[in-house]
């Protein structure tokens, strides 16, 4: 076929090029036969039968498969506007065709026909010239044919066939539409149930329908494979439908799938498509609302993998049957998010020369967190020993339970808790320095997950509704990705409802009303930290899981806190007096020791308890507080 010609039958002559140049044959006075075109329009003009080029043209439109003629069937479009469709699409790719059409039109120069070519044109079928059907038909209402600006003569403007519908029809022209190019990692098997009834309801009634995932590539892999088994996935950026692209879809067999970001109490709108009953996919997060035609469509919330689907997917990608179900265990994360850590892994593991490790894993799960929270949060390290967690036995123990409630939550009864059966959310309250954080960090080290650190500075805004909207990006990302969030100083913004006396204060509240909202679905690990638990709403605390009170170490934990941070730099006795004196919480002590130890390394010596002392001091002076006699010179 040449890239001149429409696809068309190999049995059927003529092709449609050449009865559309015969339909501009007949516009062709005889005296004009000396122009130097008027021999090739002549050839095609007599390839059709002369002047019954109609009888041809109908006979190709009622039996063609030709992609146009079947676009004139199913749309109905009619023997005259299909022939316009024709005439335009050509003058579009074929350049003796365009120089055709500048010559009928002289002394107008473009090669696209006009209005009132293409009328004079198709009249011969439709009985007469008419302009105002052939701008108002069908085939202006699909987009299958646009005009130029509508201040132009009427009979002037004209014509153009999107680049969508000329790709679709066959010709070598570059979509407007951005690339067709999903991921395509097949979905796991509790997916593929769902996805495959939605594919069954898709092919019985053309509809909208919504797919939800925390992960928008898991998704979009979900799209790809439904508008696999119906056609073609052809990916869009934007709620809006580009010229004459649900025509083209419908011509060629191709899905469209819009990716929209949705925030709190937000409702995207995607206008309806000018093709009835025509699939069409919508990726979105978990937040906010999706019409398309100002109606709600379907939706489809796609489950995380199970452990044993998990499982198989981390042998596909590269790892042993043992490495395998430790790696399922640890990570709850989406198939989208496994293949893209098995392929960090195995890269890093190739640069060594091994076998890809669960310790591979855990550093591309670090980097890509990191950059996946860059702006709202920070990766914390946990490098966090059980030497390095000093803390009263009895809180010690509530941490170790905490943590095989975490490693067993997937395994909670979903009955019991709801829509998030593996959500555990911990409160740490009590006084700055008592190690609420390290204890959240040494938690993480216990599970081999990544922590992250939500910056609530950059959360919080003056405008309405972003500030919700930037927590619901958080909670999404480490539903998709098994990261503990981490809210330091949480009251801030989980702290308790006032009664309004303001718009601030509203708006506050809407604050508040949505986190309750969101931290009741969130199904990951958080853990917030407080000064004080009366500080948090009391809606906030019915729904925590853990409450752990961190207070002032007692003298036993602080000599253990001084000899961890000075270890034999000072003398024991020394340090038992200090630890039964001073009542500073383990962050000052860690402070008070740091600070020593400089003192003594700027002089180059070992550090002595006059080092010591000045350090206290220093710290009583920082937290506003009365320097213990034991301090004092």
């Amino acid at each position: 076929m040449k890239s001149t010609d429409l696809p068309t039958d190999a049995h059927q002559a003529p092709p449609i090029r050449s009865i559309s140049l015969a339909a501009l044959r007949e516009l062709i006075d005889t005296s004009s036969s000396t122009h130097p075109l008027f021999g090739f329009v002549d050839r095609a003009f007599a390839e059709c039968g002369g002047s019954d080029w109609k009888g041809a043209f109908l006979h190709w439109l009622d039996t063609s498969e030709d992609r146009l003629a079947v676009a004139g069937r199913r749309f109905d479009l009619g023997p005259a506007q299909t022939l316009a469709v024709a005439i335009a699409a050509h003058a579009e790719i074929d350049p003796a065709f365009a120089r055709v059409v500048a010559w009928l039109q002289a002394p107008v120069a473009d090669g696209r026909p006009t209005l009132g070519l293409l009328a004079a044109a198709v009249a011969p079928l439709s009985g007469r010239a008419d302009v105002l059907a052939l701008k108002h038909g069908r085939a202006a209402a699909l987009e299958l044919l646009s005009w130029s600006d509508a201040d132009d003569v009427l009979a002037a403007q004209e014509a153009r066939v999107p680049d969508a519908v000329l790709q679709a029809l066959g010709v070598d022209a570059q979509p407007e539409t951005g690339p067709d190019a999903c991921a395509r990692e097949a979905p796991c098997p509790s997916q593929r149930v769902l996805l495959d009834g939605a594919v069954n309801a898709l092919r019985r009634i053309g509809m909208p329908l919504v797919l939800r995932s925390p992960d928008p590539d898991e998704a979009r892999n979900a799209a790809t494979y439904i508008a696999g088994q119906l056609g073609r996935p052809i990916c869009l950026d934007r709620p809006a439908w580009p010229p004459g692209l649900a025509a083209a879809c419908a011509i060629d067999g191709r899905i469209p799938v819009f990716s929209v970001a949705t925030a709190p109490g937000e409702r995207i709108q995607i206008p309806e498509p000018r093709v009835s009953h025509l699939p069409t996919l919508v990726v979105a997060g978990s937040d906010g609302a999706v019409s398309v035609g100002g109606a709600i469509c379907a939706e489809l919330a796609l489950p995380l993998p199970t452990p044993a689907e998990r499982s198989e997917r981390w042998k596909v990608g590269g790892f042993g049957s043992e490495v395998a179900d430790a790696l399922a265990a640890r990570w709850r994360c989406s198939v989208a998010r496994i293949d893209a850590l098995a392929t960090a892994a195995r890269f890093e593991a190739a640069g060594r020369g091994a076998l890809p490790t669960e310790d591979d894993v855990a550093a591309a799960a670090r980097i890509r967190d990191a950059a996946m929270f860059d702006g709202v949060g920070r990766l914390l390290p946990t490098e966090v020993g059980d030497s390095d967690l000093i803390l009263p036995d009895s809180t010690r123990s509530e941490l170790q339970r905490l943590a095989g409630r975490c490693r067993v939550r997937e395994r909670m009864p979903v009955a019991l808790r709801g829509a998030a059966a593996c959500a555990v959310r911990v409160l740490f309250a009590g006084p700055t320095g008592t190690g609420k954080s390290l204890a959240a960090r040494w938690l993480a080290a216990r599970l081999g997950l990544p922590l992250i650190a939500i910056d609530l500075a950059a959360l919080t805004s003056k405008w309405v509704g972003e500030t919700e909207k930037n927590l619901a990006q958080v909670f999404s990302r480490a539903e998709g990705s098994s990261a503990i969030l981490l809210f330091d100083e949480a009251d801030s913004v989980f702290g308790a409802r006032t009664d309004v006396g303001s718009a601030n204060d509203r708006f506050a509240n809407n604050q508040t009303n949505y986190l309750l909202a969101r931290m009741e679905s969130f199904d990951g690990i958080v853990v917030l930290t407080s000064n004080s638990r009366q500080r948090i709403d009391n809606a906030f605390l019915r729904r925590l899981d853990v409450v752990i009170e961190f207070g002032v170490p007692g003298p036993q934990e602080r000599r253990r806190l001084w000899e961890r941070h000075l270890g034999s730099a000072a003398e024991r006795g020394f340090i038992e007096r200090v630890a039964g004196a001073i009542d500073l919480p383990g962050g000052s002590v860690a402070g008070a020791a740091l600070s020593a130890r400089a003192l003594a390394l700027a002089e180059g010596r070992a550090v002595t308890a006059d080092d010591v002392v000045l350090a206290l001091r220093a710290e009583y002076q920082k937290l506003g507080r009365t320097v213990p006699a034991e301090l004092r010179i």
